[in-house]
């Protein structure tokens, strides 16, 4: 087993004085400074560390090789040493390295002192932590970047119907990811139906240049100025690399920009491309790893999200206008009755105070206001449609209600329920309609209908009252003369079965002979029924004859 090397504690004062220090450690170096700050004393580590020669190192001033960032602190350390001999100092900071690049270590240092108590130089030590660092700053921005998604998630949650949703959202995400510039573009369509992008929103790091006023990203051809991003972001990918890797094209649209490496990331909503979140970094070149992609990723899948919500939102917003907008236009009452809960109406159309007489917010703060106001023989049949509208759903049901000045109103509503996921009656919603008019005209025509009836039971004629080609109402004169002992057996027959297809011949009056056996005078077809004219008598005034041939008592009369 490998027990990674410690550093370890300068050596004393007084072995620093009898002899230079020597001891080495893998990972570890040791080194001495004077009192100006050169160094005067390096292990072999040092090379293995940096990857500069000691004996190219002896000499120079250990801020040689300290990075820039780091060199006041450096400095800072010494000058506190030099005035304490007790003070031994921990610190972390980077060093450079021979190909350009550097590493962080951890410094011990220590001021050694002459016999007399004068200050002659530091004593350290330098160790590698390089990996442990790493492992420190990558949890340190796993814990930014979810403390920012929840920022993101709650602001996103505070956002409501504001025009914008970007604005709030920029800074969050350029805090947590150390970008210098972080901003959002949005997909839209020109007149022409090409698609373009346009900067919406952006936050800044101190230093650097906004470009939320550059014309040159609005209204950006996508398609045909950023094809590769666009054929990229169309199929879910990002766009993430250094800018001096891009195309030319490209290059000429960033680099004035002073983008050195950016990441860019599709937003879809209901999947459609529906714009892209960018990060750029203007001060290095520094690529995104994947655990920054990852996170900053589900970022932008709660924005995605969010947005679903907010079309969503705004599509049911336009649909509940147009509704409204029928409604209160409409002469119809259109109405809905939640059920779950506590009963209540949810909406009522505005012509409700016509027909009804009361507002639709009286109807808000009442919700028995009809059971109060139905007719009391109704009040069942209210209760049915409200409370079990499944029983009648698409069924006219008929209710009269008593507006506030007295008068009836007579309401056909028709309703529909609405169901939950589990099949539950939740709410109801229905159709009134005033039919006021048309009951009292069915009143009137029936009363008319009566007073017809009466009237013509009166005529001695024959008489009949047909609706939609059927008798209704036929008088005892012309039951009588059909051959029916009841009216009643009439109704709902046509007058068409009682009339011969063919017109009847002219009759002519004659005079019966009972010794020829037959009729005097031309032939004539009696066309009545029982009638006292048929068949001829002496007493029939004028006779007709019946079919040649016949006697009377076998002549068949059916009159039409």
């Amino acid at each position: 087993m490998h027990v990674k090397p410690q550093p370890t504690a300068p050596p004393s004062a007084h072995a620093q004085r009898t002899a230079p220090p020597s001891a080495d450690y893998p990972g570890e170096a040791v080194f001495q400074l004077d009192a100006q700050g050169r160094l005067t004393h390096l292990t072999p580590s040092w090379t293995e560390l940096t990857g500069f020669p000691q004996d190219e190192s002896l000499g120079q001033p250990g801020w040689h090789y300290v990075h820039p960032e780091d060199r006041a602190l450096y400095e800072t350390l010494g000058r506190r040493l030099a005035s304490d001999a007790r003070d031994v100092r921990q610190r972390e900071l980077r060093y450079l390295t021979r190909d350009g690049g550097y590493r962080w270590g951890e410094v011990f240092l220590r001021p050694v002192h002459a016999p007399d108590g004068t200050y002659v130089g530091l004593l350290g030590t330098l160790h590698d932590v390089t990996e442990r660092h790493e492992a420190q700053v990558a949890l340190g921005r796993r814990e930014r970047y979810l403390s920012a998604l929840v920022d993101i998630q709650q602001r996103l949650l505070g956002v409501g119907s504001s025009p914008n949703l970007f604005e709030r959202l920029m800074q969050p995400l350029g805090e947590a990811s150390g970008a210098s510039r972080v901003y959002a573009f949005e997909v839209h369509r020109s007149v022409e139906g090409d698609v373009l992008v346009s900067q919406r929103a952006e936050w800044c790091a101190p230093s650097i240049t906004p470009q939320l006023d550059n014309p040159d990203l609005q209204g950006l051809p996508f398609e045909n100025q950023l094809p590769r991003w666009y054929e990229l972001m169309s199929r879910g990918q990002a766009i993430s690399g250094l800018v001096k890797d891009f195309p030319p094209d490209e290059r000429a649209l960033l680099e004035p920009q002073d983008i050195r490496s950016l990441l860019a990331l599709p937003l879809w909503v209901h999947g459609t491309l529906a714009g892209f979140i960018g990060f750029d970094n203007c001060v290095d070149e520094r690529p995104w790893d994947k655990l920054e992609v990852d996170l900053l990723q589900a970022a932008t899948g709660a924005i995605s999200l969010s947005m679903e919500h907010r079309q969503a939102e705004r599509a049911l917003r336009e649909r509940e206008q147009r509704f409204r907008r029928i409604a209160e236009n409409a002469s119809d009452v259109l109405y809905r009755y939640q059920l779950a809960g506590t009963r209540s109406f949810a909406f009522v159309s505005g012509v409700v105070t016509k027909n009804l007489g009361f507002t639709p917010e009286e109807h808000y703060r009442d919700s028995l206001l009809w059971h109060r106001r139905v007719h009391p023989d109704d009040l069942e049949v209210l209760e049915q449609f409200l409370s079990e509208p499944q029983r009648v759903a698409d069924t006219p049901q008929v209710v009269r209600f008593t507006k506030p000045d007295g008068r009836t109103v007579w309401l056909q509503h028709v309703v529909t329920p609405v169901l939950d996921p589990g099949g539950m009656c939740v709410a109801v919603e229905g159709i009134a309609r005033d039919i006021s008019e048309r009951r009292q005209f069915e009143e009137a025509l029936k009363l008319s209908e009566a007073s017809f009836r009466i009237l013509l039971e009166g005529v001695p004629e024959p008489a009949a009252i047909q609706r939609d080609g059927r008798i209704i109402y036929a008088n005892s004169a012309l039951s009588t003369s059909l051959g029916f002992e009841k009216a009643a057996d009439l109704m709902g027959r046509t007058l068409q079965e009682f009339l011969l297809d063919e017109p009847p011949p002219r009759r002519t009056p004659c005079r019966w002979s009972p010794g020829s056996g037959g009729c005097a005078g031309a032939t004539a077809r009696c066309a009545w029924r029982s009638s006292p004219r048929c068949p001829c008598s002496s007493t029939a005034s004028p006779p007709w004859c019946p079919s040649p041939g016949t006697s009377p008592s076998s002549a068949s009369c059916s009159r039409a």
